[in-house]
């Protein structure tokens, strides 16, 4: 083998050198090119994109979540997970042919309760937040202040609706910077918005910071080392225990109380690097607030599967019961005003078909009138049980209004009341004629006059009303002076008189409510002696449905039935003379009834103990 002269070596060696220096960083800037992708715009863009799934309507009340996603987040895939496809999933049809699915629109639309859903608006806040190559060198406290910016130029934010943040991850600390520039720029902006978030959850938000993010940083160093324009700064940012993340957070507790605070947590590592590296993203303890109006949540899932659900499973169940509940209890606080005296009895009994009816019927639209927008006549015989049904739709049916006047309507003196009281809860300042009333004719009642006109005024920015009018049996009595009108109303009536629709607008519905079905009436009689029709004797069963045969499945007749059973039989007095509820046999306290009934039926259904026991009204 031929020797090469040294120095023939040292020359070639003097030039690879050089040469393999500048090849290295070229093949490894090929490399890294291939491995990182280079950013592309989201299809919605990087602003405040509303989600058009729930066909809600526009008013001045109501809710509006906004989805903040995380950092380096690509805006049109971070709320998605690939799908399952499991033929055998008959849980979440939706999901079943789609190769992606999104949770906000393909299962929370679908899942919030009708009464939420109608006045709810959800948004996606889509912001640039990619580090690793070609990226804007964002800090932010910018990105806090373009969300707030993007918020307060929201269509319709009237200070009535609520604000819900939902932040992932970085996006939560987003959602802090944001609410930190809506507190100091309260008394210099036209449009105030602090007071109208009312509630955040926060998926995975590194309050305290992240040690996941030195990993980060090294990269991002890395990739701007060979070329990449990554942003190191923003990951940066988010280092454990940074000093910049303890003085925002204070800052942040300072003026959350008011609000509330759910968050939720991984419980699993997230592996990368091909599974050579693996580690908790955000730990328990910096995702995790231990305040008074704050909850902690643990979800069996990584740092990413916080925010992205391919079923609904038990994770995504939790973000969803736990969102639902936050939205109640604001609607809750939103003050619906419920001018309700009455209450529903203790023992009521639930009537499945009426009310399933009469909710449908106050779904269904006038034709051929445009005075209110739903209007229904409950008639029947005394003591059927109208007005708990009524109550009872009420007591469901809440959140969709955000204004409920009662009116007795037995009796002029009585309407003036009631319209006297509702101008009070609605805070109408109106004159009073107490003294001398029949020198003001009904309908120009100054109480009358000005809740009517409030009706009246209420146009689609608002929510809608509900007024009914009881004890309309006259209907000559005043009732068709003070029939409400307006595009946001819903009316119902409940009468005696077959014919008390004709007081409503043209094309009202009626409803007929009659005696009720025997297993309803025995279900009401159990009740009172604290048992259920379920696990009752058959003795018990057949003496229960001689007894409710007797009185006609009069839903009046059975309460007054059963509360005078319970008195006799199930109410004692202990040695101290305090009343004392006490054990004695059903089945022969059924049989004493049966027995007195036969003999005394005038005396039983007309007995004032029972009566007193009864908030029926006959």
């Amino acid at each position: 083998m031929m020797d090469i002269p040294l120095g023939f070596r040292r020359r070639w060696i003097a030039i690879l050198v050089p040469l393999v220096a500048i090849l290295i960083p070229l093949v490894a800037r090929q490399i890294l090119q291939k491995i990182v992708p280079s950013p592309l715009p989201p299809e919605s863009g990087f602003e405040l994109v509303p989600v058009d799934c729930f066909n809600s309507s526009l008013k001045a009340t109501g809710v509006d979540i906004i989805l903040v996603h995380g950092l380096g987040s690509n805006p049109d895939t971070t709320w998605q997970k690939l799908a399952k496809n499991d033929p055998h999933n008959h849980a979440d049809p939706l999901s079943r042919g789609k190769k992606y699915v999104n949770w906000v629109t393909d299962f929370l639309c679908e899942d919030l309760p009708p009464d939420i859903r109608r006045h709810t608006r959800v948004f996606f806040y889509n912001y640039d937040s990619y580090w690793k190559r070609d990226a804007i060198d964002e800090r932010r406290s910018r990105l806090g202040q373009e969300l707030f910016e993007e918020v307060t130029s929201m269509e319709v934010k009237t200070p009535e609706r609520s604000i819900v943040f939902v932040g992932h991850s970085y996006g939560g600390l987003v959602v802090k910077e944001a609410l930190l520039k809506a507190q100091y720029l309260r008394s210099r902006r036209p449009v105030d918005i602090f007071p109208q978030i009312k509630a955040i959850m926060f998926l995975g938000t590194p309050h305290r910071g992240s040690a996941s993010a030195s990993l980060g940083v090294k990269a991002a160093k890395l990739f701007w080392a060979f070329g990449l324009k990554a942003a190191p700064s923003i990951v940066e940012a988010v280092t454990y225990d940074s000093i910049e993340l303890q003085d925002m957070h204070r800052q942040f507790e300072a003026i959350s109380d008011h609000m509330r605070i759910v968050n939720f947590y991984e419980k699993r590592e997230t592996q990368e690097f091909w599974g050579l590296w693996s580690d908790l993203v955000v730990k328990e303890q910096s995702a995790t607030l231990d305040r008074p109006n704050a909850e902690s949540i643990g979800l069996d899932t990584d740092h990413s599967g916080l925010n992205k659900f391919a079923e609904r499973d038990s994770n995504y169940k939790k973000i969803r019961n736990r969102l639902i509940e936050l939205m109640e209890a604001i609607s809750a606080d939103a003050g619906i005003l419920e001018s309700v005296p009455e209450k529903i009895e203790k023992f009521y009994t639930e009537r499945s078909s009426l009310s399933e009816r009469l909710a449908g019927k106050l779904n269904r639209p006038l034709k051929g009138s445009d005075q209110v927008a739903h209007a229904v006549a409950i008639y029947g015989l005394g003591g059927a049980g109208k007005t708990q049904l009524a109550l009872r739709y009420v007591e469901k049916h809440k959140l969709r209004y955000d204004t409920i006047l009662w009116i007795d309507a037995k009796s002029e003196a009585t309407i003036r009341s009631s319209f006297q009281r509702c101008a009070r809860d609605l805070k109408l300042l109106t004159e009073t004629y107490s003294a001398m009333p029949d020198l003001v004719a009904l309908r120009d009642d100054p109480a009358v006059r000005v809740v009517l006109s409030w009706l009246q005024n209420r146009n689609q920015l608002h929510g809608e009303w509900l007024v009914i009018l009881d004890n309309a049996d006259d209907l000559n009595g005043g009732v068709r002076d003070v029939i409400p009108s307006g595009i946001r109303g819903n009316t119902i009536l409940i009468s005696r008189d077959i014919e008390c629709v004709e007081v409503l607008p043209l094309g009202s519905q009626r409803l007929q409510v009659d005696i009720m079905e025997p297993s309803e009436a025995v279900s009401l009689l159990l009740r009172h002696l604290n048992l259920g029709t379920a696990n009752v004797s058959e003795d018990i069963r057949g003496l229960s449905l001689t007894i409710c045969e007797n009185l006609q499945h009069l839903a009046l007749a059975v309460k007054l039935a059963g509360a005078y059973i319970r008195s006799c039989c199930r109410i004692g007095v202990d040695p101290d003379d305090n009343y004392v509820e006490t054990n004695l046999d059903a089945k022969g306290c059924l049989e004493e009834y049966l027995q007195d009934y036969k003999t005394h039926k005038n005396r039983l259904l007309k007995d004032d103990t029972a009566k007193r026991l009864s908030s029926y009204n006959l």
